[in-house]
């Protein structure tokens, strides 16, 4: 599952614009990979000690599960990039992005661990009728 987190100046992202990203992030992801919207989590700081900024206006870290291509992780960051430009201003050249990529084995999402191949159908179908169970 993969987590994107976002730190950029203070005041650069009002709530509004971080609802754009974060619709944004979640459907260029999942069209680029074919995976559900619903597995994609966006977060964003300001300012945070923990991811810093330099002299940029943002910086962007991307935790993927492994196995994403280079192309792949290219056009997701581009892709991602481009709607922060849309959405903030900011000039492409202001901002950063990092990747990390983790064993699917080893990322749990409401308490299951991840198959191993992402896009399991299995694994999602079991997901979402737990999902339902516990509503």
């Amino acid at each position: 599952m993969p987590i994107y987190v976002c730190n950029s100046r203070k005041g650069l992202l009002t709530d509004e614009r971080k609802g754009f990203i974060a619709r944004e992030i979640s459907r260029i992801h999942s069209d680029a990979e074919g995976t559900s919207e619903m597995f994609v989590h966006s977060f964003f700081l300001e300012e945070d000690s923990h991811f810093p900024i330099g002299d940029n206006q943002a910086v962007l870290y991307i935790q993927f599960s492994a196995g994403k291509t280079e192309d792949q992780k290219s056009e997701i960051i581009q892709r991602v990039g481009r709607a922060f430009q849309k959405y903030t201003d900011i000039d492409i050249n202001d901002m950063v992005a990092n990747t990390t990529e983790t064993p699917a084995g080893w990322i749990m999402e409401g308490g299951d661990l991840l198959s191993e191949k992402e896009d399991d159908e299995n694994w999602i179908v079991a997901y979402e009728a737990k999902e339902k169970r516990i509503k």
